[in-house]
């Protein structure tokens, strides 16, 4: 059975996009998997050194405090994003495809986790603007990416 992925991020745009593929998806017979993508931890040590603290084993405690850090953030932000993509499809009116996927995905740019995804899909959809966009813009940047490099066809909601 074929299946529709759609990107959501919790803004307006991707409740529209949201709600837009799962009746898509309903009306045609396929699954609809729900994608959102966060950003795995890759910023800097948090943990600076403090005052008065050299030698070898600071630089190990250091690197095991940014590790467990780093482990802690990407658990947050993992938990974060399924709450959020599970609030967004409990929320969505009926009638409802029969299989609904929700995953997470890590990455620093949403677009290429969309594209993985969407590679044995039958339609890709994703809202107009997400979380990140700036007042004004007709296409978000993820949108935009998508616009070019979809593996499949695409359709790009606006939340009016």
């Amino acid at each position: 059975m074929g299946h529709v992925v759609v990107g959501v991020d919790g803004s307006p745009s991707a409740r529209a996009a949201l709600e837009w593929a799962a009746d898509h998806a309903h009306h045609r017979g396929l699954d609809l998997h729900v994608l959102i993508v966060y950003r795995a931890s890759d910023e800097p040590n948090p943990h600076v050194a403090k005052d008065g603290e050299t030698g070898a084993s600071h630089l190990g405690d250091q690197a095991r405090r940014a590790a467990d850090w780093r482990t802690e953030h990407d658990r947050y932000a993992r938990t974060e994003a399924e709450q959020r993509a599970t609030t967004m499809v409990e929320a969505l009116p009926g009638p409802l495809p029969e299989t609904i996927l929700t995953r997470t995905a890590t990455g620093r740019r949403p677009s290429e986790a969309l594209i993985e995804a969407a590679r044995d899909a039958d339609l890709l959809v994703v809202g107009s603007r997400g979380r990140g966009g700036f007042v004004g813009l007709v296409l978000g940047s993820v949108s935009q990416q998508l616009s070019h490099h979809a593996p499949c066809p695409l359709v790009i909601v606006r939340p009016d």
